[in-house]
């Protein structure tokens, strides 16, 4: 989940409340490649040179400005 969430970590509290230990705040430089990984960061942080990308979501503001992608890495 990515840093530009406003306090990322109340959804890992909601979404996780079990205290999942594999669950991160950070971005695709923590990506493990041999894992099934979902992710969800702005579009400026999407580096999709190395790895081709799953749209999963698109979160958009009220003004219609993309926010955030819902996505994993393509194997």
């Amino acid at each position: 989940m990515s840093y530009h969430f406003n306090a990322p970590e109340v959804f890992l509290d909601f979404y996780a409340p079990d205290n999942c230990q594999k669950c991160r705040i950070g971005d695709l430089s923590l990506a493990k490649p041999n894992l099934k990984q979902l992710f969800a960061l702005t579009q400026e942080e999407i580096k999709t040179g190395q790895n081709e990308i799953v749209i999963h979501q698109k979160i958009y503001y009220p003004n219609n400005q993309l926010a955030f992608v819902i996505f994993e890495l393509a194997n």
